[in-house]
C-alpha cells in the first residue's frame, strides 16, 4: 500500500518470509526482510549482517533509507530502556502463545472427556436393553474390559 509518493506500508510476517527460503534477495523489500531475519536468526546486529552479505552491502550503498535504518537501528538497539521494553514485549507474546496452547489443550481434553462419557452412557443404555457386550463394544468403541467394569 502506498501511504504517499515516498512511503510504502507493508504488513509482513517474518515467519512466512523465512519459510519462503529466498536464497538471494532480488527486490528492495526482500533486502529489508533478509537483513531483519538474518539478524534475528543469527543473533547479530543488522550492521554485521549487512557487512557480511555483498547483496545487502550493495543495497546499503544505493538505498539511503535502508542505510539510515541500519544506522539508527544500531543506535536504538543499544538503549537499555528499549531493550527492556522489547524483552517485556517478547515475554508477553510468549506468555500469550502459552496461554492459547493451554486453552486449546484444555478444550481438547474436555471434548475428549465428553465423548468418552457419551460412549459410556450409550454402552450403559445398550446393556440395559440386554445387548451382548461384544455388540456394545463394537458400537461404542469401548474396550470389553471397560464395559465389564460398569456392567457389573
Amino acid at each position: 500500500m502506498r501511504a504517499s509518493k515516498k512511503i510504502s506500508i507493508h504488513n509482513l510476517e517474518l515467519d512466512k518470509y523465512r519459510k519462503a527460503n529466498i536464497a538471494q534477495p532480488a527486490s528492495a523489500l526482500q533486502c529489508w526482510l533478509t537483513a531483519i531475519c538474518r539478524a534475528q536468526d543469527e543473533v547479530k546486529s543488522l550492521t554485521e549482517v549487512v557487512k557480511i552479505d555483498p547483496i545487502l552491502q550493495k543495497f546499503y550503498d544505493i538505498d539511503p533509507g535502508f542505510a539510515q535504518f541500519i544506522e539508527r537501528h544500531g543506535k536504538v538497539s543499544l538503549m537499555p530502556e528499549l531493550l527492556k521494553a522489547y524483552k517485556r514485549w517478547e515475554m508477553d507474546i510468549i506468555s500469550e502463545k502459552l496461554d492459547e496452547e493451554y486453552r486449546n489443550a484444555e478444550i481438547e481434553t474436555r471434548i475428549a472427556k465428553g465423548k468418552t462419557e457419551e460412549r459410556i452412557s450409550l454402552a450403559k443404555n445398550m446393556l440395559l436393553e440386554r445387548e451382548p457386550i461384544e455388540k456394545v463394544a463394537k458400537y461404542t468403541g469401548l474396550a470389553l474390559e471397560e464395559i465389564k467394569l460398569f456392567s457389573g
